[in-house]
C-alpha cells in the first residue's frame, strides 16, 4: 500500500550502535576515574604531609591558648599519652612486629631521642628569645636535611632543589621577622638571654635534622610508622614529665583546659602519623619543604582563634612557602622518586607498613 510504502525499518544493527556507544562513554568514564585515582595515589605523601602541615598549625594555635595557664612541659606530658596510647593500639590491631636488627633498633632509638630533645629545646628557647627569631632559626634545618639526605641516603638535593628550600627559609623569616634582621618588633622577654636562646634554636634545627634523615631511613628498613610513633611519644612522654615533676610544674587543669589538652594530643597524633607515613613515601628534602606549609595554614586558624589578620609582609612570605611547595612537588613528581617502603613490601627489619 502506498502508506506502507514510505516507511522505512530501522537497521537490526541500531540497537548494538547505540550499545557501543554508551559502553564507550562508560569506558572513557572508567579511564579517567582510573587516571585520577593514580594521581591521587602517586602524591599521596604530599597530601599526607599537607594534612599533617594543617594539624600541625591547628596544634600550635590551641597549645598556644592553653600554654597561658598551663606549663608548656605538663601540656606536653598530659597530651602525648593519646599518641603513645594510640600508637599502640594501631601496632597491636595491625600485628606490627618489633623492629628486628641493630641498625634498626639504633635508628628508632635515635629517633626518640632527637624528638626528645627538639621539643625540649624549643620549649625552653621561648624564655630567652622572640618566638619570630626561634622560628626563623628553626628553618635552616631544611638546608641541614637536604645536605643531609644527599650524604647519608643518597637522595637527591641539586640546584633547584636547594633554590627550592631557600625561597621556602626566606619565606618564613619574611613571615616571622626576626629582630636579629628586623630589628625589635615586640616588648623583650624578662629573662631575654640571645645566646642561649639562639644556641637552644639551633639544637632544635640540628636534632630535628637528625630526627628526619634518622626516621627516613629507618621506614626504608621496614621500621613501621606506628611503631615509630608509639616509640617517639613514649620517650617524649617520659622526659616531658620528668622535666615537669623536677621544677614543680604540676598544676590541675580545669575543664576547659582539659578539651584543650584532649585537642592537642589528638592532633599531634594524627599529624604525626601523617607525617611519619609521608616520610616512607617522599624524600627528607620534600618533607620538611613541605611541612613549611604549616605557616601559610597557622593564618587560618590564627584568624579563626584570635582574629588576627596577616600583614602584606606575611601576605608575601606566605606566598614564597606557597610557591616553594608548589615548586617542589612540581618537581618531585618529574622524576622517579627513591625506593619507597610502602611499595617494596616487607623486608629484614619489619612488616609493610599497610599490610
Amino acid at each position: 500500500m502506498s502508506g506502507q510504502s514510505g516507511y522505512t525499518k530501522a537497521p537490526e544493527h541500531q540497537p548494538t550502535d547505540v550499545l557501543s556507544v554508551e559502553v564507550s562513554s562508560n569506558t572513557k568514564d572508567v579511564t579517567y576515574l582510573r587516571r585520577f585515582c593514580l594521581s591521587i595515589y602517586k602524591h599521596r605523601g604530599v597530601i599526607f604531609l599537607l594534612l599533617s602541615a594543617s594539624l600541625f598549625a591547628l596544634w600550635s594555635a590551641v597549645a598556644k591558648l592553653v600554654t597561658r595557664t598551663l606549663a608548656p612541659m605538663q601540656l606536653m606530658a598530659m597530651s602525648t599519652p593519646i599518641a603513645t596510647v594510640g600508637s599502640a593500639v594501631l601496632c597491636v590491631h595491625r600485628g606490627v612486629d618489633l623492629p628486628r636488627g641493630r641498625q634498626c633498633c639504633l635508628l628508632l632509638t635515635l629517633t626518640s631521642l632527637m624528638v626528645t630533645a627538639k621539643n625540649m629545646s624549643h620549649f625552653f628557647s621561648l624564655e630567652y628569645i622572640p618566638l619570630a627569631d626561634i622560628i626563623s632559626i628553626n628553618q635552616s634545618s631544611v638546608i641541614m636535611v637536604g645536605i643531609l639526605g644527599c650524604v647519608f641516603l643518597k637522595e637527591r638535593f641539586g640546584v633547584i632543589e636547594a633554590v627550592f628550600s631557600i625561597m621556602a627559609i626566606l619565606g618564613v623569616v619574611v613571615v616571622a621577622r626576626p629582630s636579629f634582621i628586623f630589628g625589635e618588633t615586640e616588648d623583650p622577654l624578662p629573662n631575654y638571654n640571645p645566646f642561649l636562646g639562639v644556641l637552644l634554636s639551633l639544637i632544635f634545627a640540628i636534632t630535628l635534622s637528625i630526627f628526619v634523615i634518622a626516621a627516613r631511613n629507618a621506614t626504608l628498613l621496614g621500621v613501621h610508622p606506628y611503631l615509630n610513633s608509639a616509640f617517639n611519644t613514649g620517650i617524649s612522654m617520659i622526659a616531658s614529665a620528668s622535666v615537669c615533676t623536677a621544677f614543680g610544674q604540676w598544676q590541675c587543669p580545669t575543664r576547659s583546659e582539659w578539651l584543650y589538652i584532649c585537642v592537642v594530643g589528638v592532633t599531634y597524633f594524627v599529624g604525626q602519623l601523617l607525617y611519619y607515613v609521608a616520610l616512607s613515601l617522599e624524600t627528607a628534602t620534600t618533607c620538611t619543604v613541605l611541612h613549611t606549609f604549616i605557616i601559610v595554614v597557622g593564618f587560618i586558624w590564627q584568624f579563626v582563634f584570635f582574629s588576627i589578620l596577616p600583614t602584606w609582609t606575611s601576605a608575601c612570605g606566605a606566598g614564597l612557602i606557597t610557591a616553594a611547595c608548589v615548586g617542589t612537588v612540581v618537581q618531585n613528581s618529574r622524576k622517579s622518586t627513591p625506593e619507597r617502603m610502602l611499595e617494596a613490601g616487607t623486608d629484614e627489619c619489619g612488616d609493610h607498613p599497610m599490610d
